[in-house]
């Protein structure tokens, strides 16, 4: 399932927000790393401390720059999991 998410997501970038090739890869590539760590687990199927979890290890290891593009990768998926990213950072990034 997290393959043809991103084949999806990879189509939706291009053709309905027109975003450019460099914006493109570098989002695949967030939500590429963002999967990678949920392994065998199915992306429309991860829970809000999944997402947590996730973006708060990044907070210490990356620019601000960089986790807020990370945050726009994730938020830019399906609707479930733009809800919880715009949460995580609601409560815990400001």
């Amino acid at each position: 399932m997290n393959d043809t998410l991103l084949d999806e997501y990879a189509k939706h970038l291009t053709l309905e927000r027109g975003v450019s090739p460099n914006t493109s890869a570098a989002y695949l590539g967030d939500v590429r790393h963002f999967l990678k760590t949920l392994g065998e687990r199915d992306a429309l199927k991860v829970k809000q401390r999944d997402l947590e979890g996730y973006l708060w290890d990044l907070r210490a290891k990356l620019s601000a720059a960089s986790l807020s593009r990370k945050i726009r990768a994730l938020r830019s998926l399906p609707s479930g999991m733009r809800i919880m990213a715009a949460r995580f950072v609601a409560e815990a990034l400001i």
